[in-house]
């Protein structure tokens, strides 16, 4: 009889979105928000939102971010994701800044 690997039916669940949020650095939270439908008597729906917060010792790795505030979970992608960005542009203009020596002999 053979045994599955645990750690490679783990790999196979199926995700519809890649994680960008790591549960080590966030906290998640889901909400209930009224939704309030004018002239409407039937009562209030409910949606549900989901927030996050940084957790305040992994601060430094997202300076642009405050620790330990909850915000739309959604709205905590976007400021990661374009500090990611911003990161990897800086990178890429630091090595268009450094000297190139094209067609030099490389000395011993």
């Amino acid at each position: 009889m053979s045994e599955k690997n645990p750690e490679i039916v783990g790999a196979t669940k199926l995700e519809l979105r890649p994680r960008v949020l790591s549960d080590k650095h966030f906290e998640f939270r889901d909400i209930e928000v009224p939704n309030v439908v004018p002239d409407q008597h039937q009562g209030l729906s409910v949606s549900r939102w989901r927030e996050a917060r940084l957790r305040p010792e992994y601060g430094q790795v997202y300076p642009w971010l405050v620790p330990d505030t909850w915000e739309l979970a959604a709205t905590v992608v976007e400021k990661v994701v374009g500090g990611r960005l911003q990161r990897r542009r800086e990178l890429v203009e630091r090595e268009r800044l450094k000297p190139r020596y094209f067609g030099l002999p490389v000395l011993p």
